[in-house]
């Protein structure tokens, strides 16, 4: 028998024989936060997560056996959704007769097993008692389920655990693996700060029938109480009559929800209002909201629109008006506190910014008020200079190819978690085709004084756009610790990577990356 590491995943499946190379953008969580990275799917049937160029983990859907390359088909691959996964989480176990999983497997997480989790695979298939980890597990969330699987179909009692205790769960059907009857689900981005439970029924198809209840515990661990419900139709499982749900992204800085009515198809119609919580207050108070066409469910006459990064510390709303088609026209403004931060018009046909506006920052918040302003083309790309301003302060920019609109020539940008503490750029070039390339330098502000100085950086491979050579970059979750190492010819870390103090002077500890 062969033993072989698995990165399986937790969320949607992937039919192999429809394999196709290609790239996606795929919204992610990190932590408790949304993010978005790129998934490549390659000819030869990998599966790539990259974020900033930096390649975060390569998943192999072959298996190699006496140079020989056989497909391993025994269960379609699943695409990871948290990056602490993409990062840390492995299974690993055995291959048998014919290629197929055979034997007990296991997982690890940040190379430690995880007590208790897998369970037994036969001829390829899960059978019997299984714990696995829920989609959004990570450090502050470490939830999972056991149950029973039947030929890798769930079926009977399922439950969710946390910290030892179970959390509620429900039933599946024993035939199809559907679920079934009465169920209480965790919130997709469940943690210990933001507790959201779902409670409700489900037909014998797997469709939420009848009421559900929204419900979060507001007092750590005290019981939860009821924010939000509506109905499902008995037959189609649309969401009919009245409901109060949340924002996708609901979370304790960020506790939002939305009330109005869905008309028999399952759409938006009428007076929608959007509300807000500041965190563990128990009312909520309306923000913005306007109007669905009765028809077709579509956004028409005058909007007050969230952000979508709108939170606690960056209440933002975007200002004005769809046309009949449900496409933005004319002048939308953004505003935060009460103040016009931001904006420009739309094209009245084609619904794309024009001309000259003033964007936020995607992590906009009161101590990161960056704002990007330059000029759109028709098709509603960016294009010539665009500079980048904090409070006001040019600190970064650069320009846009005028056709393809993708960004060319010398940039300084911000590091992704610049803010008014960190204060760290970086400095470098884009090829023709929008890659980075050649040396860039990472850079800090540490006194605040607007004077940058050089405290890492390394290049890019000049065809691909990969981090290659020896690099000076930033420990994650720090600002003022970096690590020393090297990356191969695929933007891999190899090798051992040494960490430094502030001064650059003195060695804290080392890492070794095997590939």
């Amino acid at each position: 028998m062969m033993q072989q590491f698995e990165n399986d995943s937790k969320i949607s499946n992937l039919d192999i024989s429809k394999w196709e190379q290609n790239t996606k953008e795929l919204e992610i969580y990190d932590k408790c936060e949304k993010i978005k990275i790129k998934i490549i799917f390659t000819k030869d049937y990998k599966i790539i997560y990259s974020r900033n160029s930096e390649i975060l983990r390569v998943q192999y859907l072959v298996i190699i056996i006496k140079s020989d390359i056989i497909i391993d088909i025994s269960k379609n691959p699943e695409i990871l959704i948290n990056l602490e996964l993409i990062r840390y989480f492995k299974w690993q176990g055995e291959y048998g007769l014919e290629n197929k999983k055979c034997g007990r497997w296991i997982a690890t997480f940040q190379g430690n097993i995880l007590k208790d989790v897998g369970g037994y695979f036969v001829d390829g298939f899960k059978q019997g008692i299984w714990k696995v980890i829920k989609n959004n597990f990570w450090t502050k969330a470490k939830v999972y389920l056991i149950g029973e699987y039947y030929n890798d179909l769930k079926r009977g009692q399922w439950k969710y655990i946390q910290d030892a205790k179970i959390i509620y769960g429900g039933y599946y059907n024993n035939e199809e693996g559907y679920k079934k009857g009465k169920w209480v689900e965790l919130g997709e981005g469940f943690y210990c700060d933001s507790q959201i439970i779902y409670r409700g029924e489900y037909n014998k198809k797997g469709i939420k029938i009848g009421q559900w209840d929204i419900l979060q515990d507001k007092n750590n661990g005290q019981g939860y109480i009821s924010i939000g419900c509506g109905y499902y139709h008995i037959y189609s499982g649309n969401k009919i009559g009245r409901w109060v749900e949340l924002d996708e992204r609901f979370q304790i800085d960020k506790q939002v929800m939305y009330s109005g009515e869905y008309n028999k198809n399952g759409k938006k119609v009428g007076r929608w209002d959007s509300m807000f919580c500041k965190y563990y207050e128990q009312e909520y108070q309306q923000i913005g909201g306007g109007s669905y066409d009765n028809l077709y469910g579509i956004k028409v006459g005058k909007w007050i629109d969230l952000w979508e990064g709108f939170k606690y510390n960056s209440q933002i709303t975007y200002n004005g008006e769809y046309n009949q088609d449900g496409v933005k026209v004319d002048r939308w403004n953004i505003e935060y506190k009460g103040k016009s931060f931001g904006g420009g018009l739309y094209d009245s046909c084609s619904g794309n910014k024009i001309g000259k506006w003033v964007d936020l920052d995607e992590e906009f918040w009161s101590d990161k008020q960056v704002t990007y302003s330059g000029v759109y083309n028709q098709y509603g790309k960016r294009i010539g200079r665009w500079d980048i301003t904090l409070d006001g302060i040019l600190i970064g920019g650069g320009s846009y190819d005028i056709d393809s609109g993708i960004k060319i020539r010398k940039w300084v940008e911000l590091d992704e978690k610049f803010d008014l503490d960190t204060l760290i750029i970086h400095n470098g070039q884009y090829n023709i085709t929008g890659k980075k390339v050649g040396r860039w330098d990472i850079m800090q502000d540490r006194s605040g004084n607007g004077e940058y100085r050089k405290i890492g950086g390394g290049s890019y491979d000049c065809t691909l756009g990969i981090k290659v050579g020896q690099w000076v970059e930033l420990k994650e979750g720090y600002t003022w610790i970096t690590y020393v190492g090297e990356y191969n010819m695929e933007g891999k870390k190899i090798g051992t990577w040494v960490e430094m103090d502030k001064n650059e002077n003195q060695k804290r500890g080392q890492c070794q990356y095997n590939h």
